[in-house]
């Protein structure tokens, strides 16, 4: 970091408010990350259905809205995708996910 931006950093508490809120972390195929990149902010870019029968593992799927599919419509990609559960609290208990506001949030 520079001397400037060092310089001009405002230290702000950690609001902790939601630490008790889960959080999930998508990794999704390329071409996804591609068109949620190109969309316009404030939309819809699809819906998570999660569907858990007891004594199984949770199924999640990922349908992306129309708005989303019809971006870039030379560029064809399915709708509907299924998506990976795995545990990663008790794999990675010094993990944490953390973002950092703009200053008008």
């Amino acid at each position: 970091m520079s001397k400037e931006a060092e310089a001009i950093r405002v230290d702000k508490e950690l609001d902790l408010s939601n630490a008790g809120r889960g959080v999930w972390l998508v990794k999704v195929p390329k071409y996804i990350a591609n068109k949620w990149e190109k969309a316009p902010g404030n939309i819809e870019v699809g819906k998570l259905k999660i569907s858990k029968q007891v004594g199984q593992k949770a199924q999640v799927s990922l349908t992306l809205s129309d708005a989303v599919i019809n971006i870039d419509p030379a560029e064809e990609i399915p709708r509907d995708h299924r998506l990976d559960v795995s545990t990663f609290a008790s794999e990675c208990n010094n993990s944490a996910a953390v973002a950092e506001c703009t200053d008008d949030e």
